[in-house]
């Protein structure tokens, strides 16, 4: 099992998930309906390869598009 970076603010071990949070949480505010989203913290399953420092992203899946009205 791969551990999580800690998060300076709250000092525990959930930095991926806070950034993930914290991205739902800024789309939420912008109008993006909760049900449609969700949040996961992949910890430090698939680093990029550099310094670890560096591997900070939050990546976002769009699974659907529906048509303009």
């Amino acid at each position: 099992m791969s551990r999580d970076a800690v998060d300076k603010k709250t000092k525990k071990r959930n930095l991926s998930v806070a950034r993930a949070k914290y991205i739902y949480d800024y789309l939420a505010k912008k109008g993006v309906d909760k049900k449609r989203m969700k949040y996961v913290g992949m910890r430090r399953k698939f680093p990029l390869g550099g310094a670890p420092e560096l591997d900070r992203r939050v990546e976002i899946l769009v699974t659907y598009v529906g048509k303009a009205e």
